[in-house]
């Protein structure tokens, strides 16, 4: 017999087995993690590519297409919507995502019936807003823009302006509720807790992508944590049937909220319907919070 038939044929240690195994995979993982966190605001912020040109006109309500300088560089388009009758107040308001102004009929016909002033905008990047990569970061300084429009241009007192958000835009109007203590009122309609919060309702990004929130926090629109500091009187509105900001993220929202507060369960409505308001039970609650505000500051 030679020597080569009496040794045992050679096997790799089993630790060596699993790494060769496992590293590839931790590198694949390691990569997935590092595209999400840096293209984290290209998919979170997704603006619609196409969109007609409805305006308010089409359906006979007076309007201005206004521009509105946020630097020297850039802009967001924004209509301005008068009252009615004239009034003293203005309500601003934060659309959700993949919205443009053009989708918003059913919110500016909802909200005109209050008889407040409206100013609806598109955030930069969105609509005919100047192009650039939407953020957590730009959408704040749109709406304070979009404030300071309506003290300095428009005149209205900081307590007579209303501040409303829908969706994604609740995460956009209560961190300008926190920079502007003296604004009259909050109004969160189908809120999220935080961006963290949504992605978590799937299994991807509760566990094998997780890393991505600790990594960096520019998109976070955490806006349970920001309520704990708004002192003004709040309303929180969701759709029962509201899958994608579950009502338990409306529930948490007004636990944290300081007050005066207010929350309503709208029956029958999910994430997407609860504008058309098919109960009346929206504008209803709008209504009964408006009116429970101070009476009108004296426009500066």
């Amino acid at each position: 017999m030679s020597l080569l038939e009496d040794k045992a044929p050679y096997r790799r240690p089993w630790w060596k087995v699993r790494l060769a195994v496992l590293l590839p995979v931790l590198g694949l993982w390691v990569l997935a993690i590092g595209y999400v966190a840096s293209h984290e605001a290209s998919m979170i912020f997704q603006a619609p590519a196409v969109f007609g040109g409805q305006t308010p006109a089409d359906n006979g309500i007076p309007f201005e297409d206004v521009h509105i300088s946020v630097d020297a560089k850039s802009y967001i388009d924004a209509w301005w919507i008068p009252a009615k009758e004239p009034s003293e107040k203005v309500l601003l308001y934060f659309h959700g995502n993949a919205e443009v102004l053009q989708y918003e009929s059913a919110e500016l016909e909802l909200f005109r019936q209050t008889g407040y002033n409206l100013l609806f905008v598109d955030y930069r990047g969105y609509g005919h807003s100047s192009p650039l990569q939407t953020t957590g970061i730009t959408t704040a300084a749109d709406a304070r823009a979009a404030f300071k429009y309506l003290e300095q241009q428009r005149h209205f007192a900081a307590s007579n302006i209303i501040l409303c958000g829908w969706s994604i835009g609740t995460g956009v109007a209560a961190q300008l509720a926190v920079e502007t203590p003296g604004a009259g009122g909050l109004i969160l309609v189908s809120p999220i807790t935080s961006v963290a919060d949504v992605a978590n309702e799937g299994w991807i990004f509760r566990y094998p992508l997780r890393p991505v929130q600790w990594l960096r926090h520019d998109n976070d629109m955490a806006t349970k944590d920001k309520i704990v500091s708004i002192h003004m009187p709040t309303l929180i509105m969701t759709g029962a049937e509201d899958t994608l900001a579950p009502p338990w993220m409306a529930q948490e929202l007004y636990s944290r909220a300081p007050g005066p507060k207010t929350i309503q369960l709208i029956q029958g409505a999910d994430h997407n319907s609860i504008m058309d308001d098919y109960s009346g039970m929206l504008l209803r609650t709008v209504e009964a919070f408006l009116q429970s505000l101070p009476e009108s500051t004296t426009p500066h």
